[in-house]
């Protein structure tokens, strides 16, 4: 990974047309596009190729979470889309993450996308997590999903920016650090709890930077993206 954080755009909404034209749009300020599932429940297959033949990475963001044999077979299915990186919520468990990490081998026969292991939600805080049931604080509980990941072989894991630096230090410089929760500093924080500005998710530790509403609802996306870059050095 370069030493600059990458920056993948989030495309949270579900027409296909206005997708089109904001990654256009952007195409030279950004690294990648990041596919949810608004927009792949709309659109489908085809409109990842149609975002995807625009000739820039897409990262497909389902968060495989079942049981082993489906996720298998959904990674599967999105191979001929040609993804540069997918992920699983490592809450499946790690028989469900061999299982995702032999249909990358055996499905993806050329050019193998990186698989990130999805932690705890961005949106969620302490309260929500006592409710659900887990026992530990949050930072306790994304760095053991993390090492599950870690050890499991995949490549690395999606945290919020608050949980960067603690995975960095047990994971160590090669494992990726995938963050969303990424806010400027004008910007309101949504349904996103934990967050941090793109400079200081870099100096954390982060990779990749995942970036939507501040972009994509600014009164420029073009100038707030270079912006955003130009911010990281």
């Amino acid at each position: 990974m370069s030493k600059r954080a990458e920056i993948y755009l989030s495309l949270d909404n579900s027409n296909l047309e206005e997708a089109i034209n904001i990654s256009k749009n952007l195409i030279n300020a950004i690294d990648g596009i990041k596919i949810g599932k608004e927009f792949f429940s709309s659109n489908g297959p085809n409109g990842v190729k149609k975002i995807r033949d625009l000739g820039i990475p897409v990262f497909i963001d389902l968060k495989f979470h079942d049981i082993p044999n489906t996720v298998y077979g959904a990674i599967k299915s999105i191979s001929k889309l040609q993804p540069k990186i997918i992920n699983v919520h490592t809450l499946g468990g790690p028989r469900m993450l061999e299982k995702a990490l032999k249909s990358v081998s055996d499905n993806f026969l050329e050019k193998k996308p990186l698989i990130i292991g999805v932690t705890l939600l961005t949106s969620l805080d302490q309260k929500s997590i006592d409710l659900m049931g887990f026992r530990g604080s949050i930072n306790e509980i994304v760095v053991n999903l993390a090492l599950l990941a870690k050890n499991s072989g995949l490549d690395g894991v999606v945290c919020s920016p608050k949980e960067i630096k603690l995975i960095r230090e047990c994971c160590g410089n090669d494992f990726i650090i995938i963050t969303p929760g990424i806010r400027l500093e004008q910007s309101i924080k949504d349904d996103q709890v934990r967050t941090l500005s793109p400079f200081e998710a870099q100096s954390e530790g982060a990779n990749i930077l995942v970036i939507g509403r501040p972009i994509t609802k600014s009164n420029d996306p073009l100038k707030t993206a270079k912006e955003i870059r130009r911010s990281l050095g």
